[in-house]
């Protein structure tokens, strides 16, 4: 946190960041929501691993939080681009800078109002029923 914190100096920009360290899990949403973006710049590895689908994006959309995320892995499955947030080219700084300011343009909160509505399909219970139905489907077609 130390260096970046240095770099932030470096590059003037100290005052639109804030580094929290430790957040406990009971204020993590509040944190998520005075964002004006939360950034997710994952890489591929030389061996072809990527993330998943983390978390954090998740937590963000349902905290009505746009999201600037790396096109990979599962992140694509969640993230419409222009829509709750952007995606972006692996490794590609520029692009990632490019869109965090479309975000920071969107002066009517429309990425954030789809991101809140772009979560309600990954509830529990909404997954949980479309797992069940496909379930139910399977065992009627082996009947």
């Amino acid at each position: 946190m130390e260096n970046l914190q240095k770099l932030a100096e470096e590059l003037g920009i100290t005052a639109y960041l804030s580094f929290k360290g430790f957040v406990p899990n009971n204020s993590i949403a509040k944190h998520y929501a005075s964002a004006c973006c939360v950034v997710v710049p994952s890489l591929i590895l030389p061996s072809g691993e990527t993330e998943g689908m983390p978390v954090v994006i998740l937590e963000s959309l349902l905290s009505s939080t746009p999201v600037v995320a790396s096109d990979v892995g599962g992140i694509r499955d969640i993230i419409v681009d222009g829509f709750n947030g952007f995606l972006v080219e692996p490794g590609n700084a520029n692009k990632l800078a490019t869109a965090i300011g479309k975000v920071l343009a969107d002066k009517e909160n429309i990425l954030r109002k789809n991101a809140f509505e772009s979560c309600h399909k990954y509830y529990w219970s909404n997954i949980s029923d479309i797992y069940v139905k496909g379930m139910n489907e399977r065992i009627t077609e082996d009947l």
